[in-house]
C-alpha cells in the first residue's frame, strides 16, 4: 500500500494534495464526543465528511460542530472544538480592552494621565481606539462562536467580520495620525508656518497638523467606506463573491500599504529620521510586522498543511493569526501611550517656556 493517500474529491478541500497517511488521526464519518464532556448538543463534535463544504478549513479534519442551535453555540463557548481557541482569543482580548477603555475614562489611569497634561482631544482618541479594537474583537469571536449554525449564518457573520477588520483599521489609523499630527506642538505653532522644506515645492508645515490629519482620515474613511459598501453586498453568485471579497482584500492591503508610506513618509520629511517622532514610530512598524507574520501564517495554512490532523482544535494557522492580532493590537496601543507621553513632555515645556 502507498504511503501517500488522496482525498475523495466528493468531500472537498484535500482533492489532488497527498497526505501521508502514518500518523493521520482516522477520518470517519461517525461523530467524536469530547471526552470531559456529556452527550448533550453542545459538547458533540464532527470530522470534516459530516459537515457542508462551506463551513470547513482546509487541512482541519475534526472538531466541527455540526448546525447547533444558537444556545447550543453559546454553551459551546466551554465546551473542546476547533473554534474555541478563535473564539477565546478575541473574546479574552475584548474582556481585557474593556477594562483598560474604563481603567482610562474612570480609572486612576484616566487621572494619572491628566496629571501629565492629557486633554480632552487626547482622550478621545484613546477610547476611540479602544473602541474599535473592540468592535475587531467582539466580531470576531460571536462569528467564530455562532458560525457553524448554519451556511447561512456563517455568510451574514462573515461580514459582521468583515466590518470588525475595517473598523479597527478606521480606528488604527485616526489614532496614529492623531499622535503623529494633531497633537504635535512644533507642527502646529503658528511659528512654524514660515518653515519650508527644500526639494518638496510646498510647506508640509504650512495649515499646522490638524489640516494634515483631517486630508489622511478623510481619505482612509472613504477607503473604509467603501469596503464597507462592497462587503454588505449579497451574493449574486460565486464569481460575485469571490470579485467581493477580492475588492475588500484590496482596499484592505491599500489602506496599509497608503499607512506605512505616505503618513511616515510626511513625518520622515518634516522631523527627519532622527526625531523623537519618526524613532517611536518603530512601535507602529512593529505592529505592522506582526500583522504581516499573521497573515502568511493564514494564508498558506502554516503549520496544518504539513500535519494535517495534527491541530485541529490547537495550534492552527488561524488560531496563530488571532493571536499576533492581538499582539499587534497591544503594540498599536503601547506605541500610542509612549506618543501621548512624548506630547505631554511638548507641551509642558512649552507652557514653561512661555511662563
Amino acid at each position: 500500500m502507498s504511503s501517500f493517500d488522496t482525498l475523495d474529491d466528493e468531500f472537498g478541500v484535500y482533492s489532488g494534495k497527498p497526505l501521508l497517511r502514518r500518523g493521520l488521526p482516522t477520518v470517519s464519518p461517525a461523530r467524536t464526543r469530547c471526552r470531559s464532556s456529556s452527550c448533550s448538543e453542545a459538547s458533540e463534535t464532527w470530522s470534516f465528511k459530516m459537515v457542508d463544504k462551506s463551513l470547513r478549513y482546509n487541512y482541519i479534519l475534526e472538531g466541527y460542530r455540526r448546525e447547533p442551535s444558537l444556545w447550543a453555540s453559546s454553551c459551546s463557548l466551554f465546551t473542546l472544538h476547533n473554534e474555541l481557541v478563535n473564539v477565546w482569543t478575541h473574546f479574552g482580548a475584548f474582556i481585557i480592552t474593556l477594562y483598560l477603555l474604563l481603567s482610562l475614562c474612570i480609572g486612576p489611569d484616566q487621572r494619572s494621565l491628566a496629571a501629565k497634561g492629557m486633554n480632552h482631544s487626547d482622550l478621545t482618541i484613546l477610547c476611540l481606539y479602544y473602541c474599535c479594537c473592540m468592535v475587531m474583537f467582539g466580531c470576531s469571536a460571536v462569528y467564530h462562536l455562532f458560525r457553524d449554525a448554519s451556511v447561512r449564518w456563517d455568510r451574514g457573520l462573515l461580514r459582521l467580520d468583515h466590518f470588525g477588520i475595517v473598523t479597527q483599521i478606521l480606528g488604527s489609523f485616526v489614532s496614529t495620525l492623531y499622535f503623529i499630527f494633531a497633537a504635535d506642538v512644533d507642527y502646529n505653532d503658528s511659528s512654524s508656518n514660515s518653515s519650508v522644506i527644500t526639494g518638496v515645492g510646498v510647506s508640509l508645515a504650512t495649515g499646522g497638523g490638524w489640516r494634515w490629519f483631517k486630508i489622511y482620515v478623510a481619505g482612509i474613511t472613504l477607503l473604509c467606506i467603501g469596503a464597507g459598501l462592497v462587503l454588505s453586498l449579497p451574493d449574486c453568485s460565486p464569481r460575485f463573491s469571490f470579485l467581493r471579497s477580492a475588492c475588500a482584500y484590496a482596499v484592505t492591503f491599500g489602506s496599509v500599504i497608503g499607512f506605512c508610506i505616505v503618513p511616515f513618509t510626511h513625518l520622515l520629511l518634516y522631523k527627519g529620521s532622527e526625531s523623537p517622532e519618526f524613532l517611536l514610530c518603530y512601535g507602529y512598524f512593529l505592529m505592522l510586522l506582526l500583522y504581516a507574520i499573521g497573515c502568511v501564517f493564514y494564508l498558506y495554512k502554516i503549520p496544518e498543511c504539513f500535519f494535517p490532523g495534527r491541530f485541529d482544535f490547537v495550534g492552527s494557522s488561524h488560531n496563530l493569526f488571532h493571536t499576533f492580532i492581538v499582539l499587534a493590537a497591544a503594540a498599536h496601543g503601547t506605541t500610542n501611550f509612549r506618543f501621548l507621553d512624548l506630547r505631554n513632555m511638548q507641551r509642558n515645556s512649552l507652557a514653561m517656556g512661555m511662563s
